[in-house]
């Protein structure tokens, strides 16, 4: 599923014609499908303010689980249990956003015990977020205290870099089994890299 004049649009993984999901004038974006392939969660203004919206991948209505109002709010991904993972500042306190687990059926959220957290994806019972938020200026070999980093966190353990000794800004984890794919500006330009968790 990907995004396009405004709208989501769904291709198969090895290509063909794209198929319209969304047609509304607001507009959608951050998509991403559920663990088991039936569900399409999205970040979508169809009434002004930024939700986060359910709907069938297959196509259908979508359905609003959210009504936080929070310009900023991502889906970023699901979690292994079918909740949806959004990134809000809405109820964190602070100006920083913080990750929940959304439930699409109640609305019931769970917030991570994660500061200053966002862009998750899982490696087996861990999840790898990115710290910080993107800089605006979107500088390149920044090194300082606000650069983005990958971490990794498990239930019951204190979050620890993911990458130790990986310089500059790294962002944008996705996972597939125990390999995790990033974008980093190591040698200069955003490019995208692979590592096992734990490795430099």
């Amino acid at each position: 599923v990907f995004v396009a004049e405004g709208d989501l649009w769904l291709v198969p993984q090895e290509g063909g014609v794209a198929r319209r999901l969304t047609s509304h004038p607001g507009e959608e974006n951050f998509p991403s499908v559920s663990p088991d392939g039936q569900q399409l969660a999205f970040v979508g203004r169809y009434e002004g303010p930024a939700e986060v919206y359910v709907m069938p991948l297959a196509g259908g209505q979508p359905r609003r689980v959210t009504v936080d109002a929070d310009r900023n709010v991502r889906v970023d991904g699901w979690s292994p249990d079918g909740r949806i993972v959004i990134t809000t500042a809405r109820h964190s306190g602070k100006p920083d956003a913080r990750v929940y687990l959304l439930d699409p059926k109640t609305g019931d959220r769970e917030a991570l015990p994660l500061a200053e957290a966002g862009e998750v994806a899982w490696v087996g019972p861990q999840l790898v977020v990115t710290r910080g938020p993107q800089p605006t200026d979107n500088v390149i070999g920044y090194v300082g205290g606000r650069r983005q980093q990958l971490w990794s966190w498990a239930p019951g353990r204190e979050a620890v870099p993911a990458f130790a000794g990986h310089p500059g800004t790294s962002r944008r984890p996705v996972t597939d089994g125990d390999q995790v794919y990033f974008l980093s500006d190591k040698e200069g330009r955003l490019n995208v890299w692979q590592a096992r968790l734990g490795a430099s």
